[in-house]
């Protein structure tokens, strides 16, 4: 059996508005399943590792073979919990330790 390679990817979200770690990841899930339906939801296993709404910044991890659903699922990504906000990318890496010192 294959081991599975993951992506992690830090995002910033708006840190005016306070997010929980529940509405993002509602909010993401929504976007992707709206976008890539119930199977690209399941392929992308998405899992938020990290989450600090003072720095507005999240770490999140995805399947290595998804990583481009997940961006462009992050770049169509319009509203968080009903109010208007857009997380964008800041990068991506193969271990959270090289996200932490970006």
């Amino acid at each position: 059996m294959l081991r599975t390679s993951w992506r992690y990817l830090l995002l910033r979200v708006p840190s005016e508005q306070n997010f929980s770690e529940y509405d993002l990841r509602s909010a993401l899930s929504e976007t992707i399943e709206e976008f890539f339906g119930v199977i690209g939801l399941s392929q992308i296993s998405l899992k938020i590792i990290r989450y600090e709404p003072s720095k507005g910044r999240a770490i999140v991890r995805c399947r290595a073979q998804s990583t481009e659903m997940l961006r462009s699922s992050i770049a169509l990504l319009t509203q968080i919990s009903g109010k208007t906000g857009s997380i964008s990318t800041i990068c991506v890496s193969g271990t959270i330790k090289s996200l932490t010192l970006k």
